[in-house]
Parts: C-alpha cells; structure tokens; sequence
C-alpha cells in the first residue's frame, strides 16, 4: 500500500484559528495517551485513522478521516469555492501534526503510511455476526505509546436515521466531541515547536476562548441557545518548561 500520489503541491498554509453512551468530556486541553493508530475506510471510501487510549485518565477512541471520499477524488485536500484556494482537509492536517509531534519533527502522515505500517489486532464489530472480534488492521509503529496533548472541543449534534435516502438528521440532541489540535506534551503545537517558541501561545488564546464551552452544531434546535457557560476556574494554565524537540536556540 502507497500513499504517495496523495502528496500535493501549492497547498495554502495552515492558519491557526481560536475556534469558538459515555460521559463526554467537556471542552479543555488534556493529556493523551495513544496505544494504538490503525488505518480505516468509510463506505464512501473516505481513509481514516482511529486512535484507541486513554484521554484526562479515561478512556479514549476517535477516527479521523484524512481523504475524502471516491467520489470526491479520495484527496487530502479540499478547494475553497471563495478563494479558489487549496487547503489541507482538517483531519489530515490534525493527524500530521501528530505525527511530526510523536516523531520529534521527523516524519509527517503520509511518511509514516508508507514506511512504518505494521499489523496488530484489535476487536472490531462485525455486523454479520452482530458483535466485536478479532481483526487484523494495519497500525502505524510510530503511534503506539505516543504522548501528547489534546485541545478536545465538546459539541451538540443531531442524532441521525436511515432513510430511502440516506441519513438524515432528527431532532434528538447528542452530545458528542474531537480532538481539534494535538500538542506537544507542554503545551506547544508544531508550528510553535518550529518556531523553538518559549513559551506555548495558542493553547493559551484556545484555552481562554473554549476551556468549558459546548459548541452547537446542530442544524434542528430545540429553541435553545447555543453553547455553555464558562466553567469555573477557566484560566489557563501558567506556561510550562519547554523540552527542545526541533533545534536548540543560540544563546
């Protein structure tokens, strides 16, 4: 398996952005632990990887998509209808990040897809016999017992049902959430990391701006407002001691 033609060029540089069954966590930065990344394929043929750990002590498990789907081209970039411009798809551009952090700035996503995949098992559902088993999945090495930080954002969404259709959206609320951007383990995010930044900055701006709030994504409302209110306490944390993973300053 080669990913190497979904690399791309004249692609906008990211910008940073202070975006506004189980107890999900509310909005805050946390300490992750990652045990295992394996690789995915939605239905619509969209690529993912899921992240199995443990999130603030609890357990943890997100996919991320990083294509979109056959139909879309399977790219890991989108292009904005205003600008004309090409941007990073976000689940991509979050698991790159990643994986810079894990390596140590050594390899990116689509470095690590084609040279550090191996096999692990792990329980997946089965819909032929109606329960999880025992599956063969690819993994990627350089995941498995990474630390980092998570900038998780809680959200409200609309629960689904299957129609002639397709899915449809109801007016049923869940709570539901994702990690937004992975961070070094104080704090710094890559391009700060880069950037040999002293201090972290952008968990510090995301923290004052989401630390507590619940972002409203649904698109059929119940008639209240968006959002909640500030958790107690929510001011960010003072700067800790940066480990140099990218290059030494000159004194």
């Amino acid at each position: 398996m080669s990913f190497a033609n979904l690399r791309e060029t004249g692609v906008e540089e990211e910008k940073d952005r202070i975006g506004g069954g189980f107890a999900v966590p509310e909005s805050d930065i946390y300490d992750l632990e990652i045990k295992i990344g394996y690789l995915g394929k939605s239905q619509s043929g969209a690529q993912s990887v899921t992240l199995l750990g443990t999130m603030g002590g609890e357990d943890f498990r997100q996919t991320i998509y990083f294509t979109s789907g056959t139909a879309k081209g399977g790219g890991i970039t989108y292009t904005n209808q205003k600008t004309g411009k090409k941007h990073y798809l976000p689940g991509y551009q979050a698991l790159d990040d990643l994986c810079y952090i894990a390596t140590n700035g050594d390899k990116g996503l689509l470095d690590l897809l084609d040279s550090d995949l191996e096999d692990k098992v792990v329980k997946l559902y089965d819909p032929e016999q109606s329960k999880e088993v025992n599956s063969t999945v690819k993994s990627i090495a350089a995941l498995q017992g990474a630390k980092v930080k998570a900038a998780w954002k809680k959200k409200l969404e609309n629960k689904s049902e299957k129609t002639d259709n397709g899915y449809v959206p109801t007016a049923e609320t869940r709570e539901t959430g994702e990690v937004v951007k992975f961070l070094s383990t104080e704090g710094f995010h890559l391009r700060e990391l880069m950037e040999e930044k002293e201090s972290p900055e952008w968990s510090v701006l995301w923290l004052e701006k989401n630390k507590g709030m619940t972002q409203d994504s649904r698109t059929i409302k119940d008639g209240g407002t968006a959002g909640a209110p500030p958790a107690a306490n929510s001011a960010a944390p003072a700067a800790s001691p940066k480990k140099k993973l990218f290059g030494n300053k000159s004194n």
